[in-house]
């Protein structure tokens, strides 16, 4: 008999929502390299409650996306997690740009988001600051929280009697006899667990964990390629200059 009936890699917010779903009904340990969960992508990112209008029309991200839209605002609310639904606008700032406007907007209604195109007039009227010849307007864009989110996901998982383990790093991975078998590494300690299930939520290192479990990462196209992203953060004296997120086209 396995040592659980699932593992899950990772202690992002993906590895601790799952965690919190499958707890109540399923042993699970979840096991995390890092001190303490979320230390990764998970707290390095914009914190934006995305609405879907950028993904291709019948993918998987699409329809998550809009779904999980809906399901984030609703678990913000019933577990009193800080968010805003603080809207969104996406400018042009030429003429040239607005057929690009057109096809975002076509994209994301084809997608189930809630949009509406704004003149000049009224794009400069939400935000006198950002020069604009036109906009797109997203009400259901907002922020949360991520640690907020997290420290919910990881008391629920916890309550219902997951394990998270942290400090710990899979080395191994194999299948045998119908279950799985984790190397894990803590220090300058190694041990084992066994699994029925595991669940790839190593987020950056999820093709290495895969490749840990025996699959050709380049044939199923689980290779991952790194982009730098570059953040500027704005004095307090100007963080009043626009009042909802604004992208370019």
């Amino acid at each position: 008999m396995a040592d659980t009936e699932v593992a899950i890699v990772g202690a992002g917010v993906v590895g601790l929502a799952i965690a919190a779903r499958l707890a109540p009904r399923h042993s699970v340990v979840v096991v995390e390299r890092n001190a303490r969960p979320g230390m990764e992508t998970s707290s390095r990112n914009s914190e934006v409650i995305h609405a879907g209008m950028y993904y291709p029309t019948g993918s998987l991200k699409a329809r998550l996306c809009v779904e999980g839209n809906g399901r984030l605002y609703d678990i913000c609310g019933r577990h009193d997690i800080l968010h805003a639904r603080v809207t969104k606008i996406i400018t042009a700032r030429a003429e040239d740009e607005l057929p690009q406007l057109e096809q975002i907007r076509a994209r994301g209604e084809a997608n189930g988001v809630e949009l509406r195109m704004l003149t000049a007039a009224e794009a400069r009227a939400l935000e006198p600051n950002v020069p604009s010849v036109g906009a797109l307007f997203s009400p259901n864009t907002g922020i949360v929280s991520a640690h907020g989110l997290m420290d919910h996901f990881a008391h629920a998982a916890r309550e219902a009697g997951a394990v998270i383990q942290s400090r710990t790093e899979v080395v191994g991975l194999e299948r045998n006899d119908g279950e799985w078998m984790l190397r894990l590494r803590s220090g300058n300690e190694e041990d084992a667990v066994s699994a029925e299930r595991v669940v790839n939520a190593a987020g950056l290192d999820a093709d290495t964990v895969a490749a840990l479990g025996g699959i050709d990462v380049e044939k199923a196209g689980y290779r991952q390629h790194y982009c730098k992203g570059s953040y500027f953060a704005v004095s307090s004296a100007r963080s009043r200059l626009v009042s909802r997120l604004v992208y370019p086209v």
